[in-house]
């Protein structure tokens, strides 16, 4: 069923939504498809701006915007909202569009603000909602380095992969070879030596948008020569951010005569300053690089523990903040040159849909039509590292699908860990299988695992239904 358009031509809408995360592939249409869905059964003329990776789609107009009671914003990443200023704004994380859109349509069409607490439980919001924007420029910052890291990860192994096979001598002295040589060896060096600037950059440009990442990107130029390591560059990002933001408030006081010298002179060359000044009073080598190369060589049971935690994490809330810690945790084991985190957690996040395809396969007794009918979905998805199609399976059978997969997922992690792959990049799937580092046990890790899953699957699901 096409739900698109629910967005009837020439008419206005009752509620307008956008929907985001991180990396824009998966949560962002689930969560589109299900508030039209959902909007389409209860009646109710609905449009759904989308801020995926492939840029925003179904724009909301002024007049959407105009009409609507109110608008719902299902993202964990920023997006832009000072266009709703004069309506009222629900704002949810993307995995409670998915879930809870008929709540969360009600609560439009009843004009109410969402609740997050009782209304005697005020400090606890505020926190939480401090903590949730936290959590969303990190996760802006992330998802903005994953094509960066994409062609830094595929390129370097690509030229690992020719040193090895030695192929090098052979185009040392053609024009190919001096193209090579000159320009595509740097582009790792640079991608990694500047992936943490990058970082630095993006969770400030999410808090105070351009003028943020101009500060917080020299800033973290001065910060590389200290040594200090990655957490350095991400709070790099937030000082910047909210320092910049603090100057614009202040400088909304200057003289309209002066005002056009704010925003690309004024505003960054200050705040450019007291990031100087500031850094200037941290140590030159609080974390040294190569002390700190040390404690990441870890034994092989800790390996083992850490990949299962990784895994588990993949699935225990399929796309929610757990999830995309572990993803956040496998981007940053790339830059500290971790590269067997990444490979655990992407193992791990293809197990959900590989599963409830094999356990559809195997005993299809087990499942109703509907359910049946996305098996070639979930496997094509599966094998894409692209996990949240599993999340319709998960959440109608939380004990005969949700469980197993967890637990499959955290195996995954495990074997990858113990077999020690790794790759450079931070998804592909399947795709880019020939890039990682011990395809073989790879595959080894993704199909014992689904197995092990699909058991489990079948056993609780048996055990459910009295077979």
């Amino acid at each position: 069923m096409d739900v698109k358009n629910n967005n009837q031509e020439n008419d206005d809408f009752d509620v307008v939504a956008v929907t985001a995360c991180p990396t824009g592939i998966a949560h962002t249409y689930m969560a589109a498809k299900s508030l039209e869905e959902t909007a389409l059964k209860m009646g109710i003329k609905i449009k759904v701006e989308t801020n995926g990776a492939s840029g925003v789609k179904n724009k909301l107009t002024k007049k959407d915007i105009e009409h609507a009671k109110a608008v719902i914003i299902a993202a964990d990443k920023k997006v832009e909202v000072a266009r709703f200023s004069s309506k009222n704004i629900i704002q949810v994380p993307v995995a409670k569009g998915i879930y809870e859109a008929q709540n969360l349509i009600e609560q439009a069409m009843n004009n109410k603000k969402q609740e997050l607490f009782q209304q005697d439980n005020k400090k606890v919001e505020i926190s939480y909602k401090k903590i949730k924007n936290l959590y969303n420029h990190l996760m802006n910052g992330v998802s903005r380095l994953i094509p960066i890291l994409m062609i830094y990860g595929i390129i370097s192994q690509i030229m690992i992969m020719l040193e090895m096979n030695q192929f090098n001598y052979l185009y040392n002295d053609s024009e190919l070879g001096m193209f090579l040589n000159l320009n595509l060896e740097y582009i790792p060096s640079l991608a990694i030596m500047f992936g943490g600037c990058l970082l630095s950059a993006f969770i400030a440009e999410s808090i105070s948008e351009v003028p943020g990442f101009t500060v917080a990107l020299f800033s973290s130029f001065i910060y590389m020569n200290r040594n200090l390591g990655m957490a350095g560059m991400i709070v790099i990002g937030f000082v910047a951010g909210y320092l910049v933001l603090g100057l614009k408030k202040l400088f909304s006081y200057i003289p309209e005569l002066l005002e056009s010298l704010v925003p690309n002179f004024l505003l960054p060359l200050s705040a450019f300053v007291i990031m100087t000044i500031i850094l200037n009073f941290v140590p030159q080598r609080v974390i040294d690089y190569q002390y700190q190369d040390q404690i990441l060589v870890l034994s092989p049971i800790f390996l083992i523990i850490i990949g299962f935690v990784l895994g588990a994490m993949m699935s225990i809330d399929m796309g929610g903040p757990i999830n995309k810690t572990a993803y956040c945790i496998g981007i940053i084991g790339i830059l500290l040159k971790r590269f067997d985190f990444m490979s655990a957690v992407m193992a791990a996040g293809m197990i959900p849909p590989i599963v409830i395809w094999l356990s559809i396969m195997v005993y299809p007794q087990l499942f109703n039509e509907k359910e049946k009918s996305g098996k070639w979905r979930c496997l094509v998805r599966g094998l894409c590292f692209v996990s949240e199609e599993a999340i319709p399976y998960m959440i109608n059978d939380k004990r005969g699908i949700h469980l197993p997969c967890i637990i499959a997922s955290g195996i995954a992690g495990a074997l990858s860990m113990f077999f020690g792959c790794s790759q450079m990049f931070p998804h592909g799937g399947i795709a880019t299988l020939p890039f990682i580092n011990h395809p073989h046990f790879f595959i080894i890790s993704i199909f014992a695992s689904a197995l092990i899953g699909m058991s489990f699957v079948l056993f609780f699901k048996k055990s459910a239904n009295n077979y």
